[in-house]
């Protein structure tokens, strides 16, 4: 097994969403080319999670009638490569996952290589207005996405803002989606405390209904400090 940077498989153990560029170059395919194919059928993807010794794995699978690639993500988060292959007869040799016990759960559709594509729209949005120490709501947010991925929803949007900050809760950062708000209140957006227990289940850091406007407003506060740019102009040397 070889194991897999942290930025191809994110949102475990909830919203597992995978690179598709990184799936797509390892099954000899361009990016556009992997979602067009798993649109018309022609590739499949498979998420399984683990049973009695395997619980609290996941595996993630990709075939079409070509290649087949496939990896585990541990309890911990680590990802790690079981499978990349291509069709019998080519000569290439299949490594096999050594990991029994796991049972097909769901299909994978498109969907979940559009959420990758939306963390990273997501993250690039609020990064701008953290560095102008501003927020948004979720209606802006979904302006600001719709003219790259049309077909995006609210609930699309808030599974996005769920596994960003997924992201951030790995690499020890603020909530960065706490900078989004609920529309015309002063509060954050649906969902951001139930995506805050998820990520720190039981934690000091994640109040109870009752203080989760608290908790809201100073992760919104550690984000704008965390991601402050200073714009000021550089001096002039001679």
């Amino acid at each position: 097994m070889r194991e897999l940077p942290s930025s191809v498989i994110f949102g475990y153990p909830e919203d597992v969403t995978v690179d598709a560029a990184f799936v797509a170059q390892r099954m000899g395919l361009a990016e556009e080319e992997l979602h067009r194919a798993m649109r018309q059928g022609r590739v499949a993807g498979t998420l399984e999670r683990g049973e009695a010794e395997d619980a609290g794995r996941v595996r993630i699978t990709f075939r079409s009638s070509d290649w087949l690639w496939s990896a585990v993500v541990e309890p911990d988060g680590r990802g790690f490569e079981l499978e990349h292959a291509s069709a019998p007869g080519t000569g290439r040799q299949v490594r096999r996952s050594p990991r029994p016990g796991l049972r097909r759960e769901q299909t994978l559709s498109e969907e979940a290589l559009t959420l990758n594509r939306l963390r990273l729209l997501v993250r690039s949005v609020l990064l701008e207005r953290a560095a102008d120490k501003q927020g948004l709501s979720e209606s802006r947010l979904l302006e600001c996405i719709r003219p790259v991925v049309a077909a995006v929803d609210r609930n699309l949007i808030r599974r996005a803002l769920a596994v960003v900050m997924h992201e951030d809760e790995r690499a020890g950062r603020p909530f960065l989606p706490a900078l989004v708000t609920a529309d015309n209140e002063d509060a954050p957006w649906p969902g951001f405390m139930q995506a805050a227990r998820r990520c720190r289940p039981g934690g000091s850091r994640c109040p109870v209904d009752e203080d989760g406007g608290k908790f809201w407003r100073q992760e919104a506060t550690r984000a704008r400090e965390f991601y402050l740019v200073d714009r000021s102009p550089m001096p002039f040397q001679a």
